[in-house]
Parts: structure tokens; C-alpha cells; sequence
């Protein structure tokens, strides 16, 4: 048993996760509880046990990314710092592709009281991930403004079609015009005669030039960036709204699902609510998988898919409990400890960040100095490692950095077996700085240290 697409479950966040198989969603979209951004709240015990959990969902979001694949991280603004400090080490910072700004006030639980937006954190698995070109159509005041001609064949903008460039296979006798000096006409002549037998120049009644019609139905929008105030909250007498409290508007997650991912691909939504990603998804057919622990917005979401397309759980969708999603074995994903806070910003800060960035010419792993699992017993081949890492570093004008306890795809396994094999008198901390230092300077010299 497995858990496949179109599929909506009562359940856990973490728990799904667990048992999802690697790379089977495209786009996942996290829109957590969201807590108070007090400064009291953030060092709250209930607050960082909150932040762990999330630490595990992003890491277990990472993993059940296809390639392709991104996460949309939907954060209250006065936190995305902190959960970008997360995301940055599961993600890794280079793949931190946008941070999107939704128009979006709503009642802070601080004492600052309104906030005029949230904000939605794109991270990719990789650096080739999709992304699709999104337009939003003009309003009313720049159509007004930049399309202010009309004819037959609709309103219509004036475009230059002498540029301010010198192209000589362009320089020629139109219809009595002429470029003036170190310009020429935008089109070869054909193409200019095809326009203007299409009804698409227009001739000034004076002397002037000819200019191109740029008609409004053939503008393809503008094209979106990261600030999304064209996408509206709900009115208060919105038929859209449900009376759930962090349910959001459709069009946000049609946005989200149009630029992260494609036809037929799997949107996830491990904090589903009243369903929202997954209807945008249904709407745009595409595939999804969604859950969520309250019994009222579980049943909002079967709710709205069966009526608004149709479709019927059992034969169209699949809903499902907790008791069946731990029916089946979690996957095996060791998790990494990561700094859920700026009030954890210490040494250790800097050696996580190191290990999420990956070995390069400066960074080498070693999973011990000297104890083989392989052998089940101390190994003088891996001393031999160490110390020649340590003298290429040496030697290197750029110098280096080498974790020791680290694997190398960069899972922490720690030091316990080292220390035992290292020092069978001392296997702790101290016992293991003395081994290597007389390992280093048995084979370096005493001025190593």
C-alpha cells in the first residue's frame, strides 16, 4: 500500500511526509499554523518544539521534491527571517529562488498591530526547476492611459517604427518616408506593406511618421514579478470565504500552481485547511495530494471538491485517516539538526552552514579519523586520510576546513565510535584532541600545532 495522487487525508503533516516515497511531488506548499511574532513567543519552549517540527517537514518536503521541483513557504513576514534561516539549510541559500509579497493584512497577535502582508518563500531542489512565465491583465487605468485609440478593430496603442539604430538594409523610401540620419525602420519593407494592408499603421494627418496600432487583444499582460497586488483578499460578503481563519484565496494558489509546476504534475499540501491548493490544482489539472489534522476543514475540503467538479471520494479521490497513513512503514530519512533560531547563532551555526553548503576545494567530510564499520575495528589507513587531508590543506594557498563525524552527503553520524577506538582510556572529548594531535604531530612535525 502506498499513497498515490488525488488522495486527501485526515491526518498528521509529519506522518504523511514520512511515508510518501522519494520525488513524487513538484510543488509543495507549506502554510503552517501560524504563531504569535512576539519576542516573548519566539523563546517560548512551545514555540521551538514548533519550529523543530517544521524543520523535519521542510527536511522531508526536500525530499519527496522531484528534481524539477520546488517549495512555496507561506510565512507571516514578521518571521520569514527565521524560516528562512531553516530553509537555507535544508535547501541549501543559492537555491532560494524568490521571495513573493502577497497584499494581505490581517490581525497580529503583537503589539504592532496590522501587518499589510505576508510572504511566500520559493526554494528549488535544484537549479533546474520549472518556472512559468506568469501575465496579469492590464487595469482599467492603464488601459485608459496607454491604449487611448480606437477603430474598428478595437483600442489601440501608437508604437515608434523608426529606431534609434542604423541598419542599412532598413534605410529606404516608404510611402514618401524616409529614417532620419543613423536610424532606420524597424521592419524590412515587406513586412511594413503587410502591416499597413492589415490596417495596422496609422498616418498622422500632419508630416509626421507612420506609427504602428499595438492592439490591445494582441497584449499578452503584464508579466508578474514578486510583488502580487494585483491578486485581492476577500471581501467581507466574499462567497469565497468559508468563516475557516487561515483559509486563503484561490487565485493566490492558481498563481503559486501556473508558475511551480505542470499539467498532470503532483501539488502537495501537507496543511491542506479547507482544501484550497487542491482545488486551484484540480482546477488547473493537475494531480495532488493533501492532508490536514482538523476534522472541520477535512471535511470542508471533500466537500468543495465533490461539489464544485463533480467528483466523488472513493472512485474520483481517495480520503483517508491517521490510522491508515501509520498502516503503512515510515521511510527511512535520518534527520539533521538544524538552527531554528538567531538565539542559537554560536560556532555550531557556522559548521552547519558549512555542511549544508556540501564539500568543495576548501571543505572535505570524514565520516571518522580512524574507526572502520566496515572492519568493525580501528584503521590506520583512515589516520592515514586524515593526515594527508590535513597536509593538502597545508600546502594549499586557499587553506581548508575538514569535519570530522560527517558523511558525505553530509548527514552528521557523530563521534562515538571514534572516540572509543581513538583513546580506549579516554573515549570521550579529551582523549580524542589528544589522539589527533599526536597524530599530526607524528606525522607533520610539532609545529603543526
Amino acid at each position: 500500500m502506498s499513497i498515490t495522487a488525488n488522495a486527501i487525508y485526515r491526518a498528521d503533516a509529519l506522518s504523511l511526509l514520512e511515508r510518501l516515497e522519494q520525488e513524487v511531488a513538484t510543488l509543495v506548499y507549506l502554510d503552517p499554523p501560524w504563531y504569535p511574532s512576539d519576542a516573548k513567543v519566539r523563546e517560548d519552549d512551545a514555540f521551538r518544539r514548533h519550529l523543530e517540527l517544521l524543520s523535519k517537514i521542510i527536511q522531508q518536503s526536500h525530499r519527496v521534491l522531484t528534481k524539477n521541483g520546488s517549495v512555496f513557504f507561506h510565512s507571516d513576514v514578521r518571521l520569514s527571517s527565521t524560516f528562512r534561516l531553516i530553509l537555507d539549510q535544508v535547501f541549501k541559500s543559492d537555491h532560494f529562488v524568490a521571495e513573493y509579497i502577497f497584499p494581505n493584512p490581517f490581525r497580529s497577535h503583537s503589539r504592532h498591530g496590522l501587518t499589510g502582508h505576508s510572504s511566500l518563500l520559493r526554494y528549488s531542489k535544484t537549479h533546474s526547476y520549472i518556472s512559468n512565465r506568469e501575465f496579469r491583465p492590464l487595469s482599467e487605468k492603464e488601459i485608459s492611459s496607454q491604449y487611448r485609440h480606437q477603430d474598428a478593430q478595437g483600442r489601440y496603442a501608437l508604437t515608434n517604427i523608426i529606431v534609434p539604430i542604423l541598419r542599412q538594409s532598413h534605410v529606404f523610401d516608404w510611402k514618401g518616408f524616409v529614417p532620419p540620419a543613423n536610424r532606420s525602420w524597424q521592419y524590412d519593407y515587406n513586412t511594413l506593406s503587410q502591416l499597413d494592408s492589415e490596417g495596422k499603421i496609422h498616418y498622422p494627418s500632419s508630416s509626421a511618421t507612420p506609427k504602428l496600432k499595438t492592439y490591445i487583444k494582441e497584449h499578452a499582460g503584464i508579466e508578474v514579478g514578486t510583488i502580487w497586488d494585483d491578486l485581492k483578499t476577500f471581501a467581507p460578503n466574499s462567497k469565497e470565504r468559508l468563516g475557516y481563519p487561515a483559509q486563503q484565496p484561490v487565485a493566490l494558489l492558481e498563481r503559486v500552481i501556473r508558475i511551480g509546476a505542470n499539467t498532470h504534475d503532483v501539488i502537495l499540501d501537507p496543511f491542506c485547511g479547507t482544501g484550497t491548493a487542491l482545488v486551484a490544482a484540480q482546477t488547473h489539472q493537475r494531480r495532488w495530494i493533501g492532508c490536514d489534522i482538523e476534522q472541520e476543514g477535512f471535511r470542508i475540503t471533500v466537500s468543495r471538491l465533490s461539489e464544485h467538479f463533480g467528483i466523488n471520494q472513493g472512485v474520483d479521490f481517495k480520503i483517508g485517516e491517521q490510522s491508515d497513513i501509520e498502516e503503512m512503514p515510515p521511510v527511512s530519512q535520518p534527520y539533521t539538526k538544524i538552527v531554528t533560531s538567531v538565539g542559537e547563532l554560536n560556532p555550531t551555526l557556522s559548521v552547519i552552514a558549512m555542511i549544508a553548503g556540501g564539500e568543495g576545494e576548501t571543505l572535505e567530510f570524514k565520516s571518522t579519523a580512524c574507526w572502520s564499520a566496515y572492519k568493525g575495528t580501528k584503521d590506520q589507513v583512515l589516520v592515514d586520510n586524515i593526515i594527508e587531508t590535513v597536509a593538502g590543506f597545508l600546502n594549499s594557498t586557499k587553506g581548508g576546513v575538514l569535519l570530522i563525524g560527517v558523511n558525505d552527503d553530509g548527514i552528521v553520524i557523530g563521534l562515538a565510535d571514534d572516540y572509543k577506538a581513538a583513546n580506549k582510556k579516554k573515549p570521550n572529548q579529551d582523549g580524542y584532541q589528544l589522539f589527533l594531535r599526536n597524530s599530526l604531530i607524528g606525522n607533520l612535525g610539532a609545529d603543526i600545532i
